[in-house]
């Protein structure tokens, strides 16, 4: 799975079809397991660089991983984030390129915590922008699937953002000490 979005871009990216690609490969192996060497040598014949990355947050939550995906060296003035289960169809360079805002992530299905009523939820989210200083956000967006009007909440498999913005360090600090509170269900976050 993790050469798709490799691969993909390169056969039907078009004009970022020759961009840098880079992978992150989580460590140790003996908790992550390890990449197959044809795997590796795929991503290679590809022009994948190789990142070989330790979770910032803890080890028994494994899609943390990705947190430190715009600490690379990315050669270039934007970061493309793909998970491993995304592919690429077609250009996208102009939707990169024409971005009204510094940081483009697609709405979650739902809103988190899925499992609570609506009265609940809304509590915990009011109760986690105060922890961090910060006001409940007034702009809603639509969820994916079911189009639902929910605070911003962004699904992470796939991120634009400037490589000099520095969102990994801050994406690391907020789920660090976010990590820390005694919160029900806060896996996946």
């Amino acid at each position: 799975q993790s050469i798709l979005p490799a691969q993909s871009i390169r056969l039907f990216g078009g004009r970022i079809a020759t961009a840098h690609l880079h992978a992150l490969i989580p460590i140790p192996e003996d908790i992550y397991g390890s990449v197959a060497q044809e795997t590796l040598k795929f991503l290679e014949s590809l022009g994948v660089q190789l990142y070989y990355r330790r979770n910032p947050i803890n080890d028994n939550y494994k899609y943390a991983n990705k947190l430190t995906a715009f600490q690379i060296d990315s050669k270039t003035d934007t970061i493309v984030f793909l998970d491993t289960d995304i592919i690429i169809l077609n250009d996208f360079s102009e939707l990169i390129g024409n971005r009204q805002v510094d940081v483009l992530a697609k709405p979650a299905v739902g809103q988190w915590p899925f499992s609570f009523s609506k009265t609940y939820g809304e509590k915990l989210w009011k109760g986690l922008y105060a922890e961090f200083g910060l006001e409940v956000p007034s702009r809603k967006v639509l969820s994916a699937v079911v189009k639902r009007e929910m605070l911003p909440y962004f699904n992470a498999g796939v991120i634009v953002a400037p490589s000099h913005a520095g969102l990994s360090d801050l994406w690391i600090r907020v789920a660090k000490e976010f990590n820390q509170m005694k919160l029900p269900h806060k896996y996946p976050w």
